[in-house]
């Protein structure tokens, strides 16, 4: 018992002690942004995607590699989701379009690098993302359900930002542009495959969009 008390006081003191000479080489900060997502794949029959905005923030934490590489962790909470358009949108006579709002939240895990350029930087990396809730809303109906137990929890991403920081003396103002791809299939498949519907749009998609970011970092 006491052996492993040890080991992990040893342990403990070794993390101090990196993090006590390394801590000039980290950023802190946070981060607040807007999406705009839909959902990728092919839709169902008669029916098409189109967008839909959300919110999001994140606690950010950047390690420096060299001079002018960073790899950046930032976890956080993101809204994305998608418009499932059922009709014909071209019918002059008649307005035969029903719309569904699906949205989606999630906590957040990306991982990515930054590469800088003087205030210029570009970078990419993954998204790790843990379904916290889901809700569809008809807006011919104007009802709302919630829809979680037909998503799979977890989803996978990859992004792409470019960037540019603003020197506010020794914190950073940065403003980023993110485009976002699902890597995979969030609709869970098992918990509707008995359902036949005309509306069934519960089909094979995934998350994509835009994120426009704005945050501030502060070196340690």
């Amino acid at each position: 018992m006491y052996k492993n008390h040890i080991t992990r006081f040893v342990i403990l003191l070794f993390i101090l002690s990196v993090a006590g000479t390394v801590s000039a080489q980290f950023k802190i900060g946070a981060s607040v942004n807007l999406n705009k997502t839909t959902f990728g794949g092919a839709p169902p029959d008669n029916s098409d995607y189109s967008s839909i905005i959300g919110l999001g923030g994140s606690l950010l934490i950047d390690l420096k590699l060299t001079n002018n590489v960073y790899i950046s962790l930032q976890p956080g909470y993101q809204t994305s989701g998608s418009d499932i358009n059922f009709g014909n949108a071209n019918n002059l006579l008649n307005d035969t379009v029903k719309t569904y709002e699906i949205q989606l939240g999630y906590f957040s895990v990306p991982l990515n690098l930054k590469i800088y350029h003087k205030n210029l930087y570009v970078g990419g990396g993954v998204i790790a993302g843990f379904l916290s809730s889901s809700t569809l809303e008809d807006e011919y109906l104007d009802t709302e359900s919630d829809i979680k137990d037909k998503f799979k929890t977890f989803d996978l991403l990859w992004n792409f930002n470019v960037g540019y920081k603003v020197s506010l003396g020794k914190p950073d103002l940065f403003f980023e542009l993110r485009y976002l791809q699902g890597l995979l299939n969030i609709n869970d498949v098992n918990s509707y495959s008995n359902v036949e519907s005309e509306n069934n749009y519960l089909s094979n998609f995934k998350n994509k969009g835009f994120s426009l970011i704005t945050g501030i970092l502060y070196p340690l």
